[in-house]
């Protein structure tokens, strides 16, 4: 993973390559994703994405950062992928991103 830093702007894309190991969700039926963020905050948003290399066992998901950058503060975010399958949702487990300041250091 890329580090990320506060200020972080377009072009600059947010890639994740999914394999979901133990869990039987077939990647193929997922029709859209979002990345559910926490900041430090403690204030939540989401984010839409992109699907791409989509096949039963493996999906890669883009975010394309905007010019007004979502990473607007330094310490640890947490994050979760939630997948729109059909007749619902499912999910990936949690885990945290540092979010450094431009010149190192959360």
């Amino acid at each position: 993973m890329a580090r990320l830093y506060v200020g972080l702007v377009a072009p600059k894309t947010y890639v994740l390559d999914f394999v979901p190991g133990f869990s039987s969700l077939d990647l193929s039926t997922v029709s859209a994703a979002t990345i559910q963020v926490r900041k430090p905050d403690g204030t939540t948003t989401s984010w839409s994405t992109a699907l791409s290399n989509q096949t039963a066992s493996t999906i890669t998901l883009t975010y394309s950062i905007p010019s007004s950058t979502p990473f607007d503060q330094a310490g640890t975010w947490s994050f979760y992928v939630k997948f729109t399958i059909p007749g619902g949702y499912d999910r990936t487990e949690e885990w945290t991103e540092q979010v450094l300041r431009e010149h190192g250091g959360a």
